[in-house]
Formats: C-alpha cells, structure tokens, sequence
C-alpha cells in the first residue's frame, strides 16, 4: 500500500495558522468543493469550502484540526461526490483521538436543516478579526504561507505526539490506564518484516521508496576479511507497499502482520538480520555462505555460471511477463530481453533497468 493523499491537503496549511491566531475557540463546518449551497444552515461555526473534494483529505488533516486546538469539527458530506471515503477517513480519525484519550470527535453531517445565509470562506482568504490583527502585532496577514513539510505519515505522527503529550493530570492518568494499550491494539500501514536467508545484496534498500530499511555493513578490526551485516527497518517510515518482498531476489523477506501506532511513536528501529560475512574474491563484497566452500557473492556465482546472462527477482519476471504477454519470463533470461521489456513497459519495476539488473 503507497502513502496516500501527498500534497493533497495543502490547502491546511493557511487554515491552520488561521486557527493558531484565532484568541478564542473555533468551531468549523467543512464542505467540499462541489457543494452547491454550503452558505445554507445553522448559525455558529466558521464555515470553510475545500479547494477540492474532501476525499482527498487524509485522516491526518482532521487530527491536525484537533492538536491545532479547534474546540469541534463539522464536516457536510451532502453534495460530496465521494462520501463514503469520506466517512472513512472521519471513523479512522476518531478511532485514533479515542486511542489518545481525547473526547474531541469529527462529525458528519447530511444536508443541514438550517435556514440562515451564512459567510462561506475560502482557505486562502479567511476572515481576521481587530483583536487578532492585534495580536498578531503588525504581521503580514496576507503574506505568503510556507507549505507543510513532510509526507502524510510525518504529519500523522507529528499530530499523534502533540495530542499525546502536554496532558493534564487528570489526561495524565487516563493515558496510564488505557491509551497507551489502545494505541498498542490499533494496527499502522506499516509491515511487520521477517527476512530468513539475507544474501546482504541490498535490492531491498535500494527499492525501499520510503528508505524504511537500511542495510550497514562494517569490519572489523580483528578480521578484516570478515564483515558484519546489519539490516534494520524503521516502521515510521514504512508503508507496507511490499516493493522489498516484490523485488527480493532471494525471496527472504515476509510479512507478519502491521507494527501498531504505538510502535511507530517509540520510533525504535527493528532489526531484521545481524550476522557476518566473508568478503567476495570477486568483487570484494559481503558473502553470506550457505557452504564454507563458497568465495563468490551470489550475483559473482552467478555470473560465473551463466556469464551472458542476469539474475531476475521472480516477482519481476511475473510484472514483465504481464507486461509483455508471455506465458513466462525465465529467470536467467538475457540482459537484452529485459532491456527491451522494460523499454516496451516502462515503470513495471518501478526503477530502471540498470538498478535491479548488472550487466555483464
């Protein structure tokens, strides 16, 4: 699974440094883009119109709202075109504010029976009051606005750690008596790995989009022949996309279930394999010999045994044979064949060709 909706939400950024000048509580209504009347309903909230549809918006958003201090949310899902994705995001937004202690909900609304003829604001233009222009003591109000930094998943957790930590006492408590459990139980889009047979290669890090895994290689000063791999994943920044079990060609790497959000808070790496290895006579790198006999590397081994020929992960072979509209694409097929493959479908390994695949 990709790290959804990147860049979708950059229209939160004015909206939240709106609601960081606001002396007061907020209380918003959002309604999206294709609304055709949201000015209609009940008197009250500060009614803001996306700039696009509120599908697009990613649970993140609704617990940025929360951290950033609004006293309630209202989202309208009538005249979204994509509701239930939207109450989707909204029920994983709330499971993880319950997991946070927090009783702050999101609320969805169908039509609203109001009648009054409200002001409907745009994200970019939002109203400032004489005191906030006080406060904000002769700052720029219609200045520029920086974009958001980071991906989806850094702004979850930036929001998650700010809804975690400044408690009350009273919050404190509830926090040792439960939350922390709950954010245990509830389960992260990010992959458990278990990795048996690690040829050190380093396929996996490279095809990492995210650099979840890295793979450290040292030696030591006693044997200098002898160096000591160590690949770690860092479950924040995983998104379980599954490119490292896809494009392993030793097909070592496995999954066990989802790291919970809890784990991704602590931040703490995993360590996936941790052993030695003897350098290749070939090509000089790590060799992790299944026989005491072995000297080559396996892609050294194995262009030794077939020296016009390179090495394909087998997921790859079943991306290219789709692609190509074969019935199988063997796995010591030519360089050539790839190549041309890959040129006839570009993107089906989502790299180029000389990153998974060494010419001879």
């Amino acid at each position: 699974m990709g790290d959804p909706s990147e860049r979708s939400d950059s229209w939160l950024g004015p909206l939240l440094r709106w609601i960081g000048q606001q002396p007061g509580p907020v209380y918003l209504e959002l309604s999206c883009r294709e609304h055709p009347d949201p000015a209609r309903g009940r008197r009250g909230p500060t009614v803001v119109r996306a700039s696009e549809c509120l599908a697009a918006l990613p649970a993140s958003a609704y617990l940025e709202l929360v951290a950033a201090g609004v006293a309630g949310v209202t989202v309208r899902l009538d005249g979204c075109e994509s509701p239930a994705e939207v109450d989707g995001r909204i029920a994983e937004a709330n499971r993880l504010l319950a997991a946070c202690g927090r009783t702050d909900r999101v609320v969805t609304v169908g039509a609203d029976p109001g009648t009054s003829r409200r002001a409907v604001h745009d994200p970019h233009a939002l109203p400032v009051g004489r005191r906030s222009l006080l406060l904000l003591r002769g700052a720029s109000v219609a200045g520029p606005v920086a974009e958001r930094a980071g991906s989806e998943r850094e702004r979850m957790l930036g929001a998650l750690r700010r809804l975690t930590t400044g408690l009350a006492p009273a919050s404190a408590e509830a926090r040792s008596t439960g939350r922390a459990a709950d954010l245990a139980d509830l389960e992260a889009p990010s992959a458990v790995l278990s990795v048996v047979g690690c040829s050190g290669c380093g396929v996996c890090v490279r095809a990492c989009p995210t650099d979840a895994l890295r793979l450290h290689k040292s030696r030591g000063s006693a044997d200098l022949a002898v160096e000591h791999l160590s690949l770690r994943q860092m479950p924040a920044a995983c998104v379980d996309c599954g490119e490292c079990l896809r494009l392993c060609p030793e097909q070592a790497i496995t999954t066990r279930g989802r790291h919970s959000w809890a784990e991704l808070l602590a931040g703490m790496p995993q360590f996936l394999v941790a052993r030695d290895a003897r350098a290749c006579t070939r090509c000089g790198g790590a060799l992790v010999a299944v026989d005491d006999d072995d000297s080559l590397c396996q892609v050294c081994a194995y262009r030794w045994r077939h020296p016009f020929e390179s090495m394909i992960p087998a997921a790859a072979r079943v991306s290219l044979a789709a692609s190509a509209g074969s019935v199988a694409v063997p796995a010591h097929d030519a360089v050539g064949r790839l190549a041309t493959a890959a040129a006839d479908a570009p993107g089906v390994l989502g790299v180029s060709v000389s990153d998974r695949v060494g010419t001879v």
